[in-house]
């Protein structure tokens, strides 16, 4: 009599532990932008994609914003093969100007839906919050111009002594006041 031993085999993608502080890295996690300014978001898987069905594993995030008035995105997804899940993806995040000169600041939250065929990534939730400001208007001053200082001759010692007249020309007359 024979045995016959059957194995079953199921791969699972390790559960994160309590070191890690996330499965997608979103730096910065909080940005605040004044209308027209714009800043790069830096993604970063924190496991290699080890995909359940022995494909080539894939990470792809797919962003959307809650007001897609207000926030510009670069890219509205990046994705990860397997072999580049080290590498850093970058999108670029602008501000749009609502139109108003009102000083009220806008949250807006941008979420991403992760698609893999990984388990370890497939559904993970990830978002991040842009607080936009409109700018504050610029005041001018200007000073008030500055004249130049009166300039006086100073008197004379005849002036002083209460003459008058023209010295030196011809025919001038000379008075004296005493």
């Amino acid at each position: 009599m024979s045995t016959v031993v059957l194995v079953a085999l199921t791969l699972h993608s390790p559960a994160p532990t309590s070191a890690q502080t996330s499965r997608i890295e979103v730096s910065p996690a909080s940005l605040e932008l004044l209308e027209g300014e714009s800043q790069v978001v830096q993604l970063s898987l924190g496991e290699p994609i080890i995909s359940a069905d022995l494909e080539p594993g894939f990470v792809t995030v797919t962003f959307s914003s809650s007001a897609p008035g207000l926030v510009d995105l670069s890219s509205s997804s990046v994705t990860w093969p397997a072999a580049d899940w080290h590498t850093v993806r970058e999108i670029t995040l602008t501000a749009l100007d609502d139109g108003d000169d009102d000083p009220t600041s806008h949250q807006i939250t941008v979420t991403g839906t992760v698609e893999s065929n990984s388990e370890y990534y497939d559904g993970f939730p990830i978002s991040f919050v842009v607080t936009t400001n409109d700018p504050q208007p610029t005041t001018t001053t200007t000073e008030p111009q500055k004249s130049a200082p009166a300039t006086t001759t100073p008197a004379t010692s005849l002036e002083a002594a209460g003459v008058s007249g023209s010295p030196g020309a011809a025919g001038a007359q000379l008075s004296i006041s005493g």
